[in-house]
């Protein structure tokens, strides 16, 4: 991941301080000096990778050099459009632009926010960088903890803008900051919007999306050498190695190899996926690499002290592995559950039944989702009702680890915690059968759920399910055709028979991983000093009675499930990592390549 940072001091000075440092995942990516300046004199510097480079060359009518850098066609497409040509642009990616003549810095990143960008604003400037540690240490906000941060990180409600440092926000994925000496202004580009996909042949949904799929595992192969994929055994996973493995083969992308690796629960037979994991790596060739997550549980990122979301355990022995050997890129199959109709109730799909006027057809098939789903066909019709006289997208009722969560917070921050968000401002009409699925899609933009919790060099993930027009897809289909009574993922099991072994395709469930995390937990919990003694309680964040009480159900086997317990305890062990670890320098000269001097 490439690194930007900079500065704009509101002193009247020429121009402001840009910094970047380049990383190159991506083939072609350290081919660009940044800044970049354009002929009208825009500046910018950039982070990412283009999806969509000769759609983007084709809508600039210019006789662009093929191998034309992802940063200048970015900055062509900004300078052609403004913040509406951003929209063009498909991708991971963040970028900061300077326009002279309106004395303007421009903050922007992708739709789902996989890249980071943060700034901070106040009287005397405005410093940003996709480092959080550094521009925090930069603007002097080390000690300045954010209280709706702890509540909303309790409740599991993200939220993109909001960072554990009061003043320090995050660009919102799918907009642009605009920012001025004198104001501050966001403008959005990018929301969920459903189109309309309808065939007459059912199979051709099917090929369309075997086409996006190739498209989306293809472009996150743009990368020289053997590209890492993570393997659960699950459909997404398995997906992700298995068209990856393909498109290799037939030299259709940059990558020279497909390296699986896996996490599994060595000491968790409910969680026993190696059969799976092994069917995929037959067929592909190659041997998955296999990491205990037991033994690697008490591993740390040097980042944990900037945020509880900084990587830890498997995650961080999984990186340095990959490093290691030589690998800069992990596919990962994070999103898929959402995106490819992993929910055994779709009845929502009916609407489209009622709203075209087949009533007689709708009943009907509540009636095949009640004996799908085991529900009364009562329950399930009232429900329907519920959700339809909504007039708007929702982000949803909380579930029992999100309550169990807000039920530890003190009184003060409890209603931090409670609001529900209406994701007007994520999400355009929808039709009542996608709802839900516009709700998931724009609840993972909203809280930037795929975006770099590190900024280590060592490894950049990727990940094909969040591929725009993929998503776009599934929001425009009929509901039914992506998961029918009955079936689960009913499209992609027709769509990838062929593609992933049949053993996968035929699966019904998954590894049980509960057990095995529940134990892990107890053996934390006995180790625990009094609960008074918790920096979470005494900074007023937690209440001590409520957790205490928490602590000893759980140790004691009283049938909860220890996510709130949990969730406390990785927001005491960020605070006790901020104690351990002095925080990261700002990046020296040697490593940036600078407009400027920045200037704390």
């Amino acid at each position: 991941m490439s690194i930007q940072s900079g500065a704009f001091f509101f002193d009247g000075r020429t121009e402001p301080e840009l910094a970047h440092r380049a990383d190159a995942a991506w083939e072609g990516e350290s081919a660009s000096a940044q800044p970049l300046r354009s002929a009208s004199g825009l500046l910018m510097t950039w982070d990412g990778r283009l999806d969509n480079r000769d759609d983007l060359r084709r809508q600039l009518g210019r006789a662009l050099d093929r191998h034309v850098s992802d940063a200048a066609l970015a900055l062509a497409m900004f300078e052609r459009g403004g913040v509406d040509g951003l929209r063009s642009l498909v991708g991971d990616w963040a970028m900061v632009v300077w326009d002279a003549v309106r004395r303007t810095v421009l903050l922007a990143r992708d739709y789902m926010g996989v890249r980071p960008l943060y700034y901070c604003r106040d009287a005397r400037g405005l410093r940003w960088s996709t480092d959080l540690g550094e521009l925090v240490v930069r603007s002097n906000r080390v000690d300045a903890l954010d209280d709706e941060f702890a509540a909303r990180f309790m409740a599991i409600r993200l939220s993109s803008d909001l960072t554990p440092y009061a003043d320090i926000r995050g660009v919102p994925p799918g907009c642009a900051i605009g920012i001025t000496a004198e104001s501050e202004t966001s403008i959005r580009f990018w929301r969920v919007e459903p189109g309309c996909i309808r065939y007459r042949d059912i199979r051709d949904y099917d090929e369309h999306l075997r086409a996006l799929w190739s498209d989306a595992v293809g472009a996150r192969l743009r990368s020289a050498g053997t590209v890492w994929a993570e393997l659960s055994g699950g459909f997404d996973s398995s997906s992700v190695v298995c068209m990856a493995d393909a498109l290799i083969r037939d030299g259709r992308v940059a990558a020279s190899g497909i390296q699986p690796i896996s996490h599994v629960a060595v000491n968790s037979p409910e969680g026993n996926e190696r059969a799976f994991i092994d069917a995929v790596a037959s067929q592909v060739g190659v041997p998955s690499t296999i990491i205990g997550i037991e033994e690697h549980e008490q591993r740390r990122s040097p980042d944990e002290w900037v945020t509880p979301y900084a990587p830890r355990g498997i995650q961080v022995a999984s990186e340095e592995t990959v490093a290691r050997n030589g690998g800069r890129v992990i596919l990962s199959g994070r999103l898929g559950d959402l995106v490819m109709g992993c929910w055994p109730d779709n009845s929502a799909a009916v609407f489209d039944d009622f709203e075209s006027g087949r009533v007689a057809t709708a009943l009907s098939k509540v009636r095949l989702w009640s004996r799908a789903t085991k529900t009364p066909f009562v329950a399930i019709a009232a429900a329907l009702l519920r959700d339809g006289v909504r007039s708007h997208v929702i982000e949803g009722d909380m579930n029992e680890t999100q309550l169990a969560g807000v039920d530890l917070l003190s009184a003060s921050l409890r209603p931090l915690a409670l609001e529900p968000a209406v994701l007007a401002d994520w999400c355009g009409p929808c039709r009542r059968s996608v709802r839900g699925l516009a709700a998931g899609v724009a609840n993972n933009c909203r809280g930037a759920r795929l975006e770099a919790r590190s900024t280590s060099p060592l490894v950049t993930y990727a990940y094909p399910f969040a591929h725009r027009p993929l998503v776009e897809f599934v929001l425009a289909i009929p509901g039914e055709i992506l998961s029918a009574p009955g079936t689960i993922r009913a499209l992609m099991r027709r769509a990838f028979k062929g593609l992933v072994p049949d053993r996968i395709l035929l699966r019904q469930s998954k590894g049980y991983y509960p057990p095995a995390a529940m134990r892990s937990t107890r053996r934390r919990l006995a180790m625990l000093p009094p609960v008074g003694q918790f920096e979470v309680v005494r900074r007023g964040w937690i209440d001590g009675g409520r957790l205490d009480a928490a602590v000893r159900a759980v140790r004691d086997g009283a049938g909860h499930n220890g996510g709130g317990v949990q969730r406390a305890l990785l927001l005491e062990e960020w605070l006790a990592g901020r104690k351990r670890r002095a925080p990261a320098a700002i990046p020296n000269r040697e490593e940036v390549t600078a407009h400027g001097v920045l200037i704390a």
